[in-house]
């Protein structure tokens, strides 16, 4: 019976190995992105592409940098921020009202979790003085 069971768990384990290999070699998932690079972080060599090298906008790339910068320019995540009346209220947003106050942190996350644009408006401004500065 022992040997029977193990045979079997190896038998298990075996295709377990064979099935994330199998994966690779089917056509990538869909995606709604038209911009795609997947490099492997050890050799840097590219492992599937797609309008790689076409120009395009950051879009949220700004907002991790925003968030970065926010981390460690920020000494208290915990300090009140008002919103005021100037954000930038387009694309994805938190959605917060007019002179809303919001923490740091809370921010963070919208801009962030939410891809909130209003956020990370805040958040520059808050750091740089104005969007401009930052």
């Amino acid at each position: 019976m022992k040997r029977i069971a193990s045979g079997v768990l190896a038998l298990i384990f075996t295709l377990a190995l064979m099935l994330p290999g199998a994966a690779f070699a089917s056509e990538p998932p869909e995606t709604t992105t038209p911009y795609i690079c997947l490099m492997d972080a050890n050799t840097g060599s590219v492992l599937y592409e797609k309008s790689a090298r076409d120009k395009t906008y950051p879009a949220s790339t700004t907002k991790i940098m925003t968030c970065i910068l926010a981390l460690e320019m920020c000494e208290d995540l915990y300090e009140v921020v008002n919103v005021g009346t100037g954000y930038d209220a387009r694309g994805s947003k938190m959605s917060f009202v007019n002179n809303e106050e919001l923490r740091v942190i809370d921010l963070i996350y919208g801009t962030m979790m939410v891809s909130g644009n209003d956020a990370a408006y805040v958040l520059a401004r808050h750091i740089a003085g104005s969007e401009s500065a930052f």
